[in-house]
């Protein structure tokens, strides 16, 4: 058997010491001394993150955007309550919509009831709607011509109707009179000017907020 020679012996010392010391190096790490100024840029990737790993805890303000969120990966269980909100139509504007209802002769409560919902949610506190039916040939100053109202006042521009009693349309007290439903939109109730007889209601409409 051939003795080691000097330059071996110091080869597979040099291993040794070198392997253990790169053990000992990372057993011997403080705990938490590897931070985000420590790792490289893309160091770390999703295919090496456990599942929940990364939580809303440790995501930065504003570190995920509509951008970084793919279609469809969000439902409507996954957003918070609010985080949705509803449009508030602002004062001075004006809403608009078309309403249309048919009538059938029935044997008792002679008349129909139509509602819209307004595009837009109306200002908290808004007072209940003053309401104004009237035909497109004949504005008033407080409905002046379709698509335009006065302030506060739901003005119906009756384009077609027939067998209609429009001075007698009024709201439903059961949405006009809750701020919380007047808020969303309105009802009417139509009545006909020969209860045996059919007819129908084209009509749009116009409110502008106060």
């Amino acid at each position: 058997m051939r003795r080691p020679t000097l330059t071996g012996t110091l080869a597979v010392l040099a291993l040794v010491v070198a392997g253990a010391g790169s053990g000992y190096a990372a057993a011997q790490l403080p705990r938490n001394s590897v931070g985000t100024p420590q790792l490289k840029a893309k160091a770390v990737t999703a295919a090496k993150l456990k599942p929940g790993a990364v939580t809303t805890t440790g995501l930065g303000n504003a570190a995920v955007t509509g951008a970084k969120v793919r279609d469809g990966s969000l439902g409507i269980r996954d957003l918070a309550p609010g985080a949705v909100l509803t449009p508030v139509a602002a004062s001075g504007s004006t809403l608009q919509g078309v309403v249309s209802m048919r009538y059938v002769p029935q044997a008792s409560n002679p008349f129909i009831l139509v509602a819209d919902s307004f595009p837009q949610l109306l200002p908290a506190g808004v007072p209940a709607l003053t309401l104004e039916t009237l035909s497109v040939g004949a504005p008033t100053a407080t409905c002046p011509g379709v698509g335009s109202a006065s302030p506060g006042r739901l003005c119906v521009y009756v384009t077609t109707s027939s067998n209609m009693n429009l001075g007698s349309t009024v709201f439903s007290g059961s949405v006009n009179g809750n701020e919380a439903a007047r808020r969303s939109g309105f009802s009417l109730e139509f009545f006909p000017s020969t209860a045996a007889n059919p007819g129908y209601v084209i009509a749009t409409w116009a409110y502008q907020v106060p």
